[in-house]
């Protein structure tokens, strides 16, 4: 049985719905389509105490080499309880277990902060997840892990490295125009661990000068 995350968010635990989704064995998008219909129906009723906030949290999502942002939702415990009475048989008894036995460890970890308390997992995962939702601590954390990294591998930078040294936007460089020169060229395109995405593309500087000569890589 999957672990379900649990994490904090703006004062409020919540996991991600991406998360439930896979302890539920069914496809986000499916998961994602449901919830939606709940939020219709909670924004649809005369009772003023059903605000659908309480429930579910819209939230978005980017993977790595894509600029595209994903929806997704953070569930709240309420959420998860809603949830687990819409699922039958196994894999709703199994979801209900999962999501209490979760927010439990949660507000028992967060009631007792010793070191070590909580499992493993869960600070690693709690920490991958709370970049996405919480984009001030992402770029920090995303900031100083890349500038360690790229100490060891003084030839390759990755996009995000790039848009650092020089002031702008991440997303106005193309992975694709990257990886295209990179080929022509003969370089490989290598990857490097990363707190957040566990890995990152990283160009060579030969690919740099020839999509962006433009731009400093010093």
């Amino acid at each position: 049985m999957n672990n379900l995350v649990v994490m904090k968010h703006n004062g409020i635990l919540v996991v991600d719905s991406r998360e439930a989704a896979k302890v539920l064995g069914v496809r986000h998008s499916d998961l994602l389509r449901d919830i939606e219909k709940y939020i219709v129906t909670f924004e649809n009723s005369e009772n003023a105490i059903l605000r659908s906030q309480d429930f579910f949290i819209e939230s978005s999502y980017t993977t790595d080499g894509n600029s595209k942002d994903y929806k997704n939702y953070l569930v709240t415990e309420k959420g998860c309880e809603f949830i687990s009475h819409k699922r039958t048989g196994q894999k709703g008894i199994l979801f209900t277990a999962t999501y209490i036995n979760g927010f439990h460890a949660m507000k028992d970890a967060l009631r007792n902060p010793v070191v070590g308390l909580l499992p493993q997992s869960y600070p690693e995962a709690l920490r991958a997840l709370a970049v996405e939702v919480e984009a001030k601590e992402k770029l920090m954390l995303e900031n100083k892990e890349l500038e360690i990294q790229l100490d060891r591998s003084q030839e390759y930078y990755s996009i995000k490295r790039v848009a650092i040294l020089n002031g702008v936007d991440w997303r106005v460089f193309s992975w694709r125009d990257l990886k295209e020169a990179s080929e022509d060229i003969g370089v490989p395109v290598k990857k490097i661990p990363d707190a957040n995405y566990l890995n990152v593309n990283v160009y060579h500087h030969s690919a740099w000068g020839a999509v962006y000569p433009e731009y400093e890589l010093d």
